[in-house]
C-alpha cells in the first residue's frame, strides 16, 4: 500500500499582520484585566444650591413697622448699607395717635404708681396683722397657763381642806353619838356641827372655784381657736389681694412697655439696618400707596459670613450621607475635568466637608444636608462666587475595584455606607 505525503501545509505561513492583530488584542485584553483591578472611588451624586449657613444672613424682605406711608427712602437698588443706616421712614395715617399714645402711657404710670401704693399698703397691713396674731397668741397662751396653774393650785388647796372636812365629819359624828347617849352637852353637839358645816361649806366653794377656772380654761381655748380662724381668714384674703394686685401690676408693666415701643416707634417711624448688606429691591416705590402694617417694602441681603452649599439627596441614598464625609464640588460656570471615582483628576472642583444633615425630609423624597467649606481648599472669592450659585455635588465614600463597581451597577446595588473618623475635640 503506498503512502502519500502532504507537505503543502509546511510551505504555509502565518500572515505578519494577523501575528501583530492577535499580538495587539492579547495586550488589550490584558490591559482591560488590569484596568478592572484599579481603583474606584464610589461617590453619591446630588444638586445643590449656594446659600449663607447662618440662617440669619440669607436673604430676607423688611416689613412695614406701622401703617401709613413712605416718607423718604435713604438707599436705592443694589446699594450697599451698613447695620445701624437708615433704610425709609414712615409716616403715620393718623396724625394724633401718638398724643394718645402718650396719654395712654401717663394713665398707665398712674395705674402703675397707685397699684405699687396698694401693694405696699396690704404688705404693711399684713405686717402688722402677722405682729397682732403673735401678741394675741403669746397672751392667750399665757391666760392659759395661768388659768391652768390656779386649777393646780386649789386642786392642792382642795386635798388640804378635804382632810380637815374629813376629820370635822368624823369629830361631829363622834359628838352627835356621845349627845344622843347624853354624854356630852347640846353646847359641844351645835359648836362640832357649826364646825363641820363651815369645813364642807369652804370645801364646796373650792370646787365650785375649780369648776370655773376650768370653764375659763375651756373659754379661753375657744377664744384662741376663734381668733386663729379670724386672723388667718384675715392673711389669706390679704395675700389673694396682693397676689390679684401683683397681677394686676404685671399687666400694667407689660401694657407700659407695649406703649413704649408703641411710642419708639411713631417718634422715629424709621426702619435701620440690622446687620451689613445690600438692598435688593424695592418693591413698594409709591410715597403715595398706603402701605399696611406688616407688608414687604425692601428685599434685603445680609453679608454672609460663612458659606454652605445647601446640598439636596434622594431619600434612597439619604442613608449613606453622614456628616464629616468629604465632597467635590463643581460650581455651575466654572470649566471642569473631573472623573468623580479617580479623585486625583479634578480640575475645577472644589473641595467641602458635610456639617450637618436635616433629622427630617423637608420635601417629600428628598433631604437636605449643608457642606461647607474645606479649610485646606477654600471656595473662590464671595465677588467671584455668589450666594444663590447652583452646585453640583459628589459625596466620597469608599474605594473598591472598578470590577466591583460594575457588578455592583449590574446588580443595581448601593455603594459601601462609610462611617467618617470622629475627630477628637
Amino acid at each position: 500500500m503506498r503512502h502519500f505525503e502532504f507537505t503543502a501545509l509546511n510551505l504555509t505561513k502565518t500572515n505578519p499582520l494577523a501575528e501583530k492583530i492577535w499580538f495587539v488584542s492579547i495586550v488589550i485584553l490584558l490591559f482591560l484585566i488590569a484596568v478592572l483591578f484599579l481603583p474606584w472611588r464610589q461617590t453619591v451624586e446630588g444638586e445643590g444650591q449656594l446659600i449663607a449657613y447662618d440662617a440669619n444672613e440669607r436673604v430676607h424682605t423688611i416689613s412695614a413697622t406701622i401703617n401709613g406711608f413712605i416718607d423718604h427712602y435713604y438707599t436705592g437698588e443694589d446699594q450697599h448699607v451698613l447695620k445701624g443706616d437708615k433704610l425709609f421712614t414712615m409716616t403715620d395715617l393718623d396724625k394724633e395717635y401718638t398724643k394718645r399714645v402718650y396719654s395712654m402711657k401717663e394713665s398707665l404710670e398712674i395705674q402703675y404708681a397707685n397699684t405699687e401704693k396698694e401693694i405696699e399698703a396690704l404688705k404693711k397691713n399684713k405686717t402688722s396683722t402677722e405682729e397682732q396674731k403673735k401678741i394675741r397668741t403669746a397672751l392667750y397662751e399665757k391666760h392659759y397657763k395661768q388659768a391652768e396653774e390656779q386649777v393646780k393650785s386649789l386642786q392642792l388647796k382642795r386635798k388640804a381642806q378635804f382632810n380637815r372636812y374629813t376629820i370635822e365629819l368624823n369629830n361631829f359624828k363622834r359628838i352627835e353619838q356621845l349627845y344622843r347617849e347624853k354624854i356630852e352637852s347640846k353646847r359641844h353637839y351645835e359648836k362640832a356641827q357649826n364646825s363641820y358645816i363651815v369645813q364642807k361649806a369652804q370645801l364646796e366653794k373650792i370646787d365650785i372655784d375649780i369648776s370655773v377656772q376650768k370653764r375659763r380654761l375651756s373659754i379661753i381655748e375657744q377664744e384662741k381657736m376663734q381668733f386663729m380662724e379670724e386672723i388667718n381668714n384675715t392673711l389669706r384674703t390679704i395675700d389673694n389681694t396682693i397676689l390679684t394686685s401683683q397681677t394686676r401690676l404685671n399687666g400694667l408693666k407689660r401694657e407700659q412697655e407695649r406703649q413704649l415701643t408703641d411710642i419708639a416707634r411713631y417718634e422715629t417711624a424709621a426702619v435701620l439696618a440690622q446687620r451689613d448688606g445690600t438692598v435688593m429691591r424695592i418693591l413698594k416705590n409709591d410715597k403715595n400707596t398706603y402701605v399696611k402694617k406688616g407688608e414687604d417694602v425692601l428685599q434685603f441681603s445680609p453679608d454672609v459670613s460663612t458659606r454652605t452649599v445647601l446640598l439636596k439627596v434622594s431619600d434612597f441614598n439619604m442613608p449613606l450621607i453622614k456628616e464629616g464625609l468629604s465632597v467635590r464640588i463643581r460650581f455651575y460656570g466654572w470649566p471642569v475635568l473631573n472623573i468623580p471615582g479617580w479623585p486625583m483628576i479634578r480640575f475645577g472642583t472644589f473641595g467641602g466637608i458635610i456639617k450637618k444633615v436635616d433629622p427630617v425630609s423637608h420635601e417629600k423624597g428628598y433631604y437636605y444636608a449643608y457642606v461647607v467649606e474645606d479649610p485646606k481648599e477654600p471656595w473662590p472669592s464671595q465677588k467671584e462666587l455668589r450666594v444663590g450659585t447652583g452646585a453640583t455635588v459628589w459625596v466620597a465614600l469608599s474605594n473598591v475595584p472598578i470590577w466591583y463597581q460594575l457588578w455592583r451597577l449590574m446588580n443595581a446595588f448601593p455603594p459601601k455606607m462609610v462611617t467618617p473618623e470622629k475627630k477628637p475635640l
